[in-house]
């Protein structure tokens, strides 16, 4: 990895190469309670580089995101859920997206800030065949936040008002699933959190 620093931007690169045996990894089932059923993969390959930024722009914003773009792959394993050992060797891992990025835009102004920031997540498939059908389509999220910190009341006591809304555009997604079962993302939301900081 390599990192570089300077008084208005800051940015990190990151290679990594894993080489898993035993690797606890999902089936693609559900058991009766709703659970994903998991068992030991032999032999697995994740490889993958990150990326990350954060910088000024202009006086009052501030601009930040990562992505990482990754493989992440059966080396040596099979299923038996049939009866007969069927090979999964070079297939992708079910629950784990190729695509991850996060984007942040925050404007900050003395005790007030503002920001709006968003997550996307590639296709990832659900079960470990490769099976086209069983798939979590990609999406993007959108959050906000607006924060507000008052003057300290006492010495070295403040007080952090914070109203966060998430997915703000009231997207309808798939957050993950279990073969042929999906769970689907929370609708709009909000969130009021009071802090007081010591």
């Amino acid at each position: 990895g390599a990192a570089f620093s300077s008084a208005r931007v800051r940015a990190a690169a990151n290679v990594y190469w894993m080489e898993f045996t035993n690797e606890i990894v999902k089936s693609g089932q559900v058991d009766r309670f709703g659970q994903p059923i998991t068992g030991n993969a032999k032999r697995t390959r994740h490889i993958g580089i990150e990326l990350s930024g954060k910088g000024e722009v202009g006086e009052h914003f501030e601009l930040g995101g990562n992505i990482t773009l990754s493989r992440n792959r059966f080396v040596q394993h099979a299923d038996y859920s049939t009866g007969s050992p069927v090979s999964l060797d070079k297939n992708p891992i079910a629950g784990f997206p190729d695509v991850l990025g996060n984007v942040r835009l925050t404007y900050r102004l003395e005790w007030f800030a503002l920001s709006i920031s968003g997550r996307y997540v590639g296709k990832q498939y659900t079960d470990n065949f490769k099976n086209e059908t069983n798939t979590v389509d990609s999406y993007f999220v959108s959050d906000g936040l607006v924060s507000y910190r008052f003057a300290d009341i006492f010495d070295n006591m403040g007080i952090e008002a914070k109203l966060q809304l998430n997915n703000v555009f009231d997207t309808l997604y798939a957050a993950y699933g279990e073969g042929k079962e999906f769970f689907v993302g929370a609708e709009r939301n909000v969130f009021f959190n009071l802090a007081i900081n010591i």
